[in-house]
């Protein structure tokens, strides 16, 4: 398994388990190796997720 496959999956889980802020250092992650890898999917649904949690965030406020 890879390591940006292992990031978006600990970076999901802890997305589940409701802890947004641990979940966004993960995704981050996955994203600052998009060049390093050739798992673009990955990459992508890191992305969307961070991007579901942050409009989940202002939808709050």
């Amino acid at each position: 398994m890879s390591e940006v496959r292992l990031l978006y999956l600990i970076g999901e889980l802890y997305r589940r388990l409701g802890k947004e802020k641990q979940a966004i250092i993960y995704f981050s992650r996955v994203i600052a190796r998009k060049k390093e890898t050739i798992e673009k999917g990955i990459v992508n649904m890191a992305y969307d997720r961070w991007q579901e949690i942050r409009e989940e965030k202002k939808g709050a406020q």
